[in-house]
């Protein structure tokens, strides 16, 4: 059997994650004035690896919204949703990616740095083409959809010029599992950026 080696950007993950989580919270500036709430949106994008050996890896973009509860000045209940209009190999297939977890680290008057773990699904929803020469007949146009597994894990740093606006930069590793009924199974770590603003109130 053999033991794939993991690569570089997942251990660079774990290792940002671990240190982040870590850190005693003594060690932070403690602000006891944090929003509770958190609204913003985002773009990211994702190196995409979806099949092991038929399709290269791709980077896609996609555009979303994040909801975030603090419940302390260092741990929070973070939630997002990303919506991915354009795929490279398939155009007329879409996906959207919706995760819902933790996030946890330290937090100063201008700049925070947290750890996230986030699980959730990718939905995908694509056409169904009819490839019969001679035609499928009237039947309506249909669609195929179905959910991958998914698990956002990585560092995120926050910067804050005022007690109410605030910016966010996420950098991690999304495990991405693919396959139901008649797929074959295949995971995969895929490098996702993003960047994004946010209300906090």
């Amino acid at each position: 059997m053999t033991i794939r080696r993991p690569s570089l950007h997942l251990v660079a993950c774990f290792g940002i994650t671990a240190t982040i989580l870590c850190v005693p919270v003594a060690s932070a500036q403690s602000v006891g004035t944090t929003p509770r709430f958190e609204v913003g949106g985002q773009v990211e994008w994702l190196q995409l690896k979806e099949f092991s050996h038929v399709l290269a890896r791709r980077t896609e973009a996609a555009v979303g919204g994040r909801f975030t509860v603090n419940l302390t000045d260092h741990v929070a209940v973070d939630s997002q949703i990303s919506i991915y209009p354009r795929d490279e190999f398939f155009p007329d297939r879409s996906k959207t990616q919706a995760v819902f977890g933790v996030k946890a680290g330290i937090r100063g008057r201008r700049v925070g740095l947290f750890g996230k773990f986030r699980p959730g699904l990718v939905y995908v929803r694509s056409p169904l083409v009819c490839f019969i020469p001679e035609g499928c007949g009237p039947a309506p146009a249909s669609t195929d959809s179905r959910s991958w597994l998914a698990l956002d894990m990585g560092a995120v740093v926050e910067m804050y010029p005022s007690h109410r606006w605030m910016t966010r930069f996420d950098v991690g590793d999304t495990l991405v599992r693919r396959g139901n009924g008649s797929d074959s199974y295949f995971s995969s770590h895929n490098l996702q950026l993003t960047i994004g603003i946010g209300i906090r109130f």
